[in-house]
């Protein structure tokens, strides 16, 4: 029965242990992890999703809210090794471009008062923000 663990290497580095039998470690090496942390606008969530599916990458998603303007967004953790980080970086930028959109930006507590509507200003929206982090410790259970 083969088996995976991981643990921490000198210097803190993510290491991978695999084992035929419990015990007996046939393959020892170091697998040094990235998390690529990338922030989409909602309208490009399924596209971007999709791709990164149909290129093998695993991923967690978490609703979120944008500041500037409150629209919705999601936020994805993406664990890899760090030889496939540039890669996702490349699905993702294909996946997600910025467009313009007209938006009426008021203050969060502030109401057009007397009927008077501020004119719409344009603004990028949609691509994508990308965090890419050294992994210290990694293990899936």
């Amino acid at each position: 029965m083969r088996s995976v663990g991981y643990g921490i290497a000198p210097g803190g580095r993510p290491l991978v242990i695999v084992r035929d039998t419990p015990g007996e470690a046939v393959q020892e090496g170091y697998i040094y992890m990235k998390l690529v942390i990338t922030v989409v606008h909602d309208r490009d969530k399924n596209r971007i999703t999709e791709a990164l599916l149909r290129n093998g990458f695993k991923f967690t998603k978490i609703g979120s809210t944008g500041g500037f303007l409150r629209e919705g967004n999601i936020t994805l953790l993406i664990g890899v090794e760090e030889n496939d980080a540039q890669r996702v970086i490349d699905v993702i930028s294909e996946s997600c471009k910025q467009r313009e959109q007209f938006v009426n930006v008021l203050p969060p507590d502030a109401a057009p008062s007397g009927g008077f509507m501020p004119s719409p200003v344009k603004v990028l929206v949609g691509g994508a923000v990308c965090f890419v982090m050294d992994v210290e410790r990694f293990e899936r259970f």
